[in-house]
This record gives C-alpha cells, sequence and structure tokens, in this order.
C-alpha cells in the first residue's frame, strides 16, 4: 500500500497509524472520573473559633473518589492535618475544624484528591470579638519562696506587680514596685509554675539571661521600680499557651537577689475580680 510513497511519507505514516493504535489503549487506563475539586469555599466563626472547608468535587462514587486530605495552615505554619478515606456526598462535602485564630491572621487550606490534583484556597481573618483586656497583680513577698529565705532577709522585704493583658494580642503591660531587700536585686523574672512549686523562667524582668527587651540590671538600691512590656514578637515571646497560664494563675514573679539567689520575694499573679 505505502511502496510507490515516498520514504518520509511513508515513515510520517507508521508513525501516525501507531499512534492512532496506542491512544485509545491510554485513554481507557486512566480513571474515568480523575479530577481534582473544582472549588473550595473557606468560612472562619471568630465568636466560636470554628473553621468551615466547603469543597465542591462532583464525582460518581465517593467512596472510590474523594478528597482524602485536608491540610491547614495558620500564618503560614501547619497546625492541623485531617485523613479521609470517602466524601460525604457525590458534589462534595463541608469539613468543620477547631482553630483558635485572630484578626488579621491568616488560614491556608490545602485538599488532595485521591485520585488525581489538589485544591487550595486562602482567607485572612476578620470579625474576632475583641475582649477586654485583664488586670493582673501579685504581692510579694518572702514567705512565699518554695526554698524558704535566709535568716538575715529583712521583715520589710517586700513588692507589689499590676499588669494588663491583652490576650487578643499576646501583650503583657507590667510595673514592679519592690522594697526592702536584703540588698540590690540581681535578677527578676516571670515563672511558669503554681504557688508553691519551682518553675522554670518564662520572660526576664531585668538580668540574666539578657534579652532585648529587658534591662541587664535593676535600679540601684535594695528597693526600686521597674516596668515593660511582654509581647509575642519577644526574644522569650508571651504565646498562647503562656496567656491561658497567666489566666489561670500559673505565672509567678520572682526577684533574686545575691544573699537568697533562688529567690527573696514571690507571689503568683493573680486576676483582679
Amino acid at each position: 500500500m505505502f511502496n510507490n510513497f515516498p520514504q518520509k511519507l511513508r515513515n510520517s505514516c507508521l508513525v501516525y497509524f501507531s499512534f492512532a493504535l496506542v491512544l485509545p489503549l491510554l485513554v481507557i487506563s486512566l480513571p474515568a472520573e480523575s479530577h481534582p475539586p473544582s472549588s473550595m469555599e473557606l468560612d472562619y466563626a471568630g465568636e466560636v473559633n470554628t473553621l468551615t472547608v466547603r469543597i465542591t468535587h462532583r464525582v460518581g462514587n465517593p467512596s472510590n473518589h474523594y478528597v482524602e486530605k485536608l491540610t491547614v495552615f495558620k500564618n503560614g505554619n501547619q497546625v492541623l492535618e485531617e485523613n479521609y478515606d470517602e466524601q460525604e456526598a457525590g458534589d462534595g462535602g463541608s469539613y468543620v475544624f477547631e482553630l483558635a485564630a485572630r484578626n488579621g491572621d491568616s488560614i491556608e487550606v490545602r485538599g488532595v484528591c485521591n485520585q488525581f490534583g489538589s485544591i487550595s484556597q486562602s482567607i485572612e481573618v476578620e470579625g474576632v470579638p475583641v475582649g477586654e483586656p485583664v488586670l493582673l497583680r501579685a504581692r510579694l513577698i518572702a514567705e512565699t519562696e518554695v526554698q524558704g529565705v535566709k535568716e538575715k532577709t529583712p521583715a520589710s522585704a517586700s513588692g507589689f506587680a499590676i499588669a494588663l493583658l491583652d490576650r487578643d494580642n499576646n501583650l503583657l503591660e507590667f510595673s514592679i514596685a519592690y522594697k526592702g531587700l536584703s540588698d540590690r536585686p540581681t535578677m527578676a523574672h516571670f515563672h511558669r509554675g503554681n504557688a508553691g512549686e519551682e518553675g522554670p523562667p518564662v520572660r526576664t524582668v531585668f538580668g540574666k539571661p539578657e534579652i532585648e527587651s529587658a534591662p541587664t540590671s535593676a535600679p540601684e538600691g535594695n528597693s526600686g521600680f521597674v516596668s515593660g512590656t511582654w509581647k509575642n514578637s519577644d526574644d522569650q515571646p508571651l504565646t498562647d499557651e503562656l496567656v491561658d497560664a497567666l489566666l489561670s494563675g500559673e505565672i509567678y514573679l520572682n526577684i533574686h537577689t545575691e544573699l537568697n539567689p533562688a529567690g527573696e520575694i514571690r507571689a503568683q499573679l493573680e486576676e483582679v475580680e
């Protein structure tokens, strides 16, 4: 049939017919409904800290063809991941997650189809109710030190702290006054721990460990006044976990001296009702 055709034309015909024979086999080998989800909508309800993900993914059999994984990111960090073995219905489904977020946070969701492709969508959080600032206070005395204090510790050693917590923005503004210590204090910290327990320091007020947002030493003398701001962006950040600890009375203030290196006066920060 092709003997009278020029050589180049014969070769082209052979390639064409070979492709025509193979193409149906390739098409048959692909799943008939292999396609990614067609749309994704995100809705964040700040009143109840709930993220709702609505996905449109029209399939014939939602048990065989479905969204198999959803990954949630907040401000670029992965916070949730859920795996599935089917979807609610043939046209897609809704997925609800509990997720704490603040106004201005960025939320991204990525969905992966079990057969082919993926989809992603993002929103900026808005409409989260802003609460009133929380007033905290602490009355520092020597008697609350877990390890006790030396006998030479003056009976006059005491202090008072007051703080205002903006829990929506992880911001604590604090002022601390102390008087009658055995000497000029060497360090002061916020620690995490319950009353009667020792806990690790979570924020330097002054002294060591040195941080950019705190003075390296206390004022001269055995009485003084210091103030500062504890933020989420600090070297020692005020995290969500520490905000919860503040509100539950698990943060205490401790002022150290050379006579009492473990602490001379201490008190839990407590919410003012």
